[in-house]
């Protein structure tokens, strides 16, 4: 079987989803094509980037931690999306936000030095970043929306999708580890206690939605349980950090 080197993939990926017109080709030859395992950390709150990465298989979740080691899952993303954008427009600033890996992950990094001597000032490029950091805001805006305007079945719907759609088949079902502490994550994200998200896990098994185990939880009804998340709102897209 042959081997692609390198800069082939690359290439491929930008022909896949369509960012020759933005990345000229000799930037395309000093990118970095990287990999990332499952649980694996690419970014870390705290840290000043110098690289701009662009995901283009896989899945990642971005989450913040405050100082008392607590964290809070802010969203689950899948390609395309671009880490490091707002960082890249506003050099030197800290990252607010922690990235990792949820599945294997195939990312493009370009560090912020080609970005200056080859993009800095080409229109087509510029427009891209606008796009994703306006894209953004709307996301989190919308995120925002959801969590007032939607009760908190429809986002815990929403939530397991997002969490176990990526989880290992299991007798031909999906299912995941949901121990204490990640449950109390889901409750953060979708705005509501941890004793009112485990009344509706509670529901959710006695409608056959789900199987609750000590340990995991099951998916046992997709179609349904996608019928009442409606859009997925915590599987975004192009949406940055």
């Amino acid at each position: 079987m042959e081997i692609k080197g390198e800069l082939e993939v690359i290439s491929a990926y930008m022909r896949a989803f369509e960012l020759e017109s933005i990345f000229p080709g000799e930037l395309i030859a000093k990118a970095e094509l990287v990999k990332y395992g499952r649980g694996d950390t690419i970014m870390t709150q705290g840290e000043v980037a110098s690289s701009l990465l662009i995901l283009v298989e896989g899945k990642i979740k971005v989450f913040n931690t405050i100082s008392d080691g607590k964290s809070l899952i802010l969203s689950f993303l899948n390609p395309l999306e671009v880490i490091g954008d707002i960082e890249y427009a506003q050099r030197g600033m800290e990252l607010m936000n922690t990235v990792e890996a949820v599945t294997p992950v195939t990312g493009i990094r370009f560090s912020y030095r080609q970005l200056d001597l080859h993009v800095q000032e080409q229109a087509p490029f510029l427009r891209f970043l606008l796009g994703i950091i306006t894209r953004k805001f709307k996301i989190k805006n919308n995120s925002l929306s959801f969590n007032l305007l939607y009760p908190v079945e429809v986002r815990l719907a929403s939530y397991l999708l997002s969490v176990i759609s990526v989880a290992s088949e299991e007798d031909g079902q999906a299912t995941t580890r949901l121990e204490a502490g990640a449950l109390r994550d889901a409750a953060n994200l979708i705005g509501t206690s941890y004793r009112h998200l485990n009344r509706v896990l509670v529901q959710f098994a006695a409608d056959g939605l789900i199987e609750r185990k000590r340990s995991s939880i099951a998916i046992r009804d997709r179609e349904a349980l996608s019928a009442l998340a409606g859009d997925n709102i915590y599987e975004l897209s192009t949406g940055g950090i």
